[in-house]
Formats: C-alpha cells, sequence, structure tokens
C-alpha cells in the first residue's frame, strides 16, 4: 500500500512528503475499522555495497527492487530494537487489552 505513495500518480510533493500522506491515509483506514490502534513506524538507515539489481525501478531519487537485496541481512541490525520498542509498548497497555502484534508491511 505504502508504494502507491511512492509511485502512484500523483506528481505532487516530493517523494517523502507523498509517503508521509499515503501512511497518514493508511492510519486513518485502519483507525475506521478499529476502535483502538497503535501504530508504530521504526526507521533506520545503514551502509551496504551497491548490488546487482536485476529489475529495478528509479523514480525521484528512490531506487525499487523486488528481489535483489538480501533483506534477511538488512533487517538483521535493527530487529531487536525493533522487538524491544514493541514489547514495551505491549507492556504499557492494560491488562484488558487485547495484546495483537501484527507487522502490516517492510520497506527496505
Amino acid at each position: 500500500m505504502l508504494f502507491r505513495g511512492l509511485f502512484g500518480d500523483s506528481k505532487e510533493g516530493s517523494p517523502a512528503e507523498r509517503l508521509a500522506v499515503e501512511t497518514a491515509r493508511i492510519q486513518t483506514e485502519r483507525q475506521e475499522k478499529q476502535s483502538a490502534v497503535v501504530d508504530l513506524v521504526f526507521k533506520g538507515s545503514d551502509e551496504i555495497d551497491p548490488p546487482d539489481f536485476k529489475t529495478r525501478k528509479d523514480r525521484d531519487g528512490f531506487a525499487v527492487s523486488l528481489d535483489d537485496l538480501p533483506k534477511g541481512e538488512l533487517r538483521k541490525p535493527f530487529k531487536a530494537s525493533n522487538e524491544f520498542a514493541l514489547v514495551g509498548a505491549v507492556l504499557g497497555l492494560p491488562t484488558q487489552t487485547d495484546k495483537i502484534l501484527e507487522e502490516i508491511g517492510s520497506v527496505l
């Protein structure tokens, strides 16, 4: 869904602004479906060796390739801090709350 923000028909705003608008739209849509929800967005950065892209789409400072990066290796440095943040968020919820953790998506 977030790809609509980056690669949709809209040309207004920078890619980061379009992504922010799409993120807000998704959050609003989910809030309408559920009575109470917490959305966590984790953002990190790291340096990697330039991949050998087989299928690539360039757009406004972004490059998208769906199958060329070692996603497991890229997620590994951030895994522990993401899990600690999720556990902390769940522990802060009232005891009667349904504690459901669901990964909606991941963008690398």
